[in-house]
């Protein structure tokens, strides 16, 4: 994953923490549903690239920027996940 070079802008419905991109959906699936035992708002999107599926995993969304940086700790310090917020 890639840090982000400038603080995460506010979306219209709240930062998002991006914490896995995936060629294998069941793999995207078992991590969504580990997370979702512990709590987490998770979704994902799929995406396309060079003719590969992807699934990207993420947490939120959370409209308090401080409040999406301790969930983005969080998950890496419980899940040593570092997701990145968008």
């Amino acid at each position: 994953l890639k840090k982000a070079a400038h603080p995460a802008p506010m979306l219209a419905s709240g930062y998002e923490i991006q914490l896995a991109v995936f060629s294998e959906n069941r793999n995207a699936q078992d991590l969504m549903a580990k997370l979702r035992r512990e709590h987490f708002a998770v979704f994902s999107r799929h995406y396309q690239r060079n003719q590969q599926q992807l699934t990207a995993v993420f947490v939120g969304p959370e409209l308090n920027e401080a409040k999406a940086r301790i969930i983005q700790k969080t998950l890496q310090r419980d899940f040593h996940l570092n997701g990145v917020i968008r």
